[in-house]
């Protein structure tokens, strides 16, 4: 779906109406290998905001972090890193079930 398609699709809709998203089951990407475009979300920023403050030697201060334990001021992995990113897959199309709310289907 593009944005041409999506702005048509909402053209006629209320602005009070809500908008949903179809429900994709882990089965799509785990045995079709359907894939998904990787963002840089909060939880990515939290930790990669852990890695510079432990790389930095910021919690190495007992007097302002009384309770940071060496053994756990380790740098998050690249691969947890990558694991933390949001998930987002392409949409397919939108559906007027209703004529008030929005119906995104991901699924063809």
């Amino acid at each position: 779906m593009t944005i041409k398609d999506l702005k048509q699709a909402i053209a006629n809709l209320p602005d009070d109406g809500e908008v949903y998203v179809q429900r994709i089951e882990d089965f799509y990407f785990e045995e079709n290998n359907w894939s998904v475009k990787l963002m840089k979300g909060e939880q990515w920023h939290y930790l990669d905001k852990w890695n510079k403050d432990v790389e930095s030697g910021k919690y190495l201060d007992r007097e302002q972090y009384p309770d940071m334990e060496p053994k756990i001021l380790k740098k998050i992995s690249d691969e947890e890193m990558e694991q933390s990113m949001e998930q987002y897959i392409t949409t397919w199309c939108c559906i007027n079930y209703d004529g008030k709310n929005l119906y995104v289907t991901s699924h063809y």
